[in-house]
C-alpha cells in the first residue's frame, strides 16, 4: 500500500551513544514525511561521526513495502528483525553505513556462510 500523504508520521533519533558509534532511528508511525525525517536523521547523524544508522521499522504497518523501497533508494539495506522491540511489536531492522567494509578481507568457512557474504555484498551495492 502506498504511504498516505495525510497520515501522521513518528520518526525518533535515539541518544547516541559515547561507547558505540551508532545511531538508531525508530519509526513508529509511517507518514507523509518519515522518510525526509530518516535522511534528516541520517546526515546529521553521520555529520556526529557515526558508523552505522540502524533504521527500526514497524513490521506490522501496510505502508512498510513502501517505506523499504524509499529507504533502499537511499542506500538503506538489509539488517535483520528483531522480535518484541518497540511496545511488543515486531521491527524490520534496515541500516546504512558510513564507512567502507573490505569484503575481500572476511573469511567464511562453508556454503550457508558464503551465501550469506554474497547477500549482504549484494545488499550493499544497492
Amino acid at each position: 500500500r502506498p504511504i498516505d500523504g495525510n497520515a501522521h508520521s513518528e520518526v525518533v533519533l535515539k541518544p547516541m551513544s559515547d561507547e558505540y558509534d551508532v545511531a538508531d532511528i525508530d519509526v513508529y508511525e509511517i507518514g507523509a514525511s518519515t522518510m525526509s525525517q530518516i535522511l534528516e536523521y541520517t546526515q546529521y547523524s553521520f555529520k556526529q561521526k557515526v558508523d552505522v544508522c540502524f533504521l527500526n521499522l514497524p513490521l506490522q504497518s501496510a505502508c512498510l513495502p513502501a517505506l523499504v523501497e524509499a529507504a533502499e533508494a537511499e542506500g538503506f539495506s538489509f539488517a535483520g528483525i528483531i522480535p518484541y522491540l518497540h511496545l511488543g511489536e515486531d521491527r524490520l531492522v534496515l541500516h546504512k553505513l558510513n564507512t567502507d567494509i573490505d569484503l575481500e578481507k572476511v573469511r567464511v568457512y562453508g556454503d550457508r556462510s558464503r551465501q550469506l557474504l554474497d547477500y549482504v555484498a549484494a545488499e550493499l551495492k544497492k
